[in-house]
């Protein structure tokens, strides 16, 4: 079953919102910025509720065309049965009453999809087929008319449907180690991997990042950096995914909070990133890269060695 992660006020207020309104059966409007999760939010909805044991069907609709988006939701309203949108030699399934449908990325559609959208919502509503629809925008509905992304028939046709609204992680920094937490054994799980220990410097570098595309980022970046790094007993960040200016800021900000860090590895990762990117100015040529350095070779050789920088030469 789907799960919300993190404790802040903003994500228990969705989870009081899915509590209220998992056993309604109305439709639900599900907005927030791309990779929020409001799909997460959207099945959870539907796995909480009463009808949790009939199906419900997912339906990107910016990603298929239209003669394919106007055949599915034909389907469901003629013969109440679901056509996989990749394919309709597997997955297809009857939607009873009870079942939902999400439709996903509708402000990402185009205008003819969106016209097959609203026809579709006004017809299921006419016929109080029993199907639960949920639709997901990126923005709010009024945001999105503004901008010309959504038609009015769109508006007009959910203006009185319940809303949930996901924030983005900016507004929920404090969820990040949570997160961070469940993707770290959530990615070990799959690997094959036992118990693996947070080392907190990384979280604490993840928590200052930036995440433009939001959980969804962070997730990815997890996974990657599991599969880059060396040391699958501890989550570490790579050095290829850091940086010595996100390093040194992140140093600073945690010596002005009064947070301890391990500061050998911390300054072994700044040293080591100016050290390549002078070796790389200069061709890997080591005495151009010492004086410029203003250091001897054998110092610039002995830091290259304890840094496990390769001596390359161009």
């Amino acid at each position: 079953m789907k799960t919300l992660i993190g404790g802040s006020k903003h994500i228990q207020q969705v989870r009081e919102t899915v509590k209220r309104l998992a056993q309604s059966g109305s439709h639900v409007l599900i907005t927030g910025e791309p990779g929020t999760g409001k799909s997460v939010v959207a099945e959870l909805l539907h796995q909480s509720g009463k009808m949790s044991h009939q199906p419900f069907a997912n339906l990107n609709t910016a990603t298929i065309d239209e003669l394919r988006l106007r055949s599915i939701v034909q389907s469901i309203l003629s013969k109440r049965e679901f056509l996989n949108p990749i394919t309709s030699a597997h997955g297809n399934f009857h939607l009873p009453d009870g079942a939902a449908v999400i439709l996903d990325e509708v402000d990402r559609a185009s205008e003819p999809a969106q016209t097959i959208l609203a026809d579709f919502i006004q017809r299921v509503e006419e016929s109080d087929s029993g199907i639960r629809l949920m639709l997901l925008l990126n923005d709010s509905p009024k945001n999105l008319q503004k901008e010309g992304k959504i038609i009015p028939a769109l508006i007009k046709l959910t203006r009185s449907w319940d809303t949930i609204h996901m924030p983005s992680l900016r507004e929920r920094v404090e969820d990040i180690p949570d997160l961070v937490e469940h993707f770290v054994f959530e990615t070990a799980r799959e690997m094959g991997l036992g118990e693996v220990v947070l080392d907190v410097n990384a979280v604490a570098v993840l928590v200052r990042k930036e995440w433009k595309e939001n959980i969804r980022e962070l997730k990815s970046f997890v996974e990657r950096a599991m599969l880059l790094s060396e040391n699958k007993e501890t989550f570490v960040l790579p050095e290829t995914l850091v940086d010595e200016q996100s390093e040194l800021t992140q140093m600073l900000e945690r010596i002005d909070q009064g947070i301890g860090f391990a500061i050998d590895r911390s300054m072994d990762l700044i040293e080591k990133r100016i050290l390549e990117r002078v070796l790389r100015k200069f061709g890997f040529n080591q005495s151009k890269a010492a004086r410029f350095l203003k250091i001897t070779e054998d110092t610039l050789r002995y830091r290259m060695k304890k840094l496990g920088i390769q001596n390359i030469q161009h």
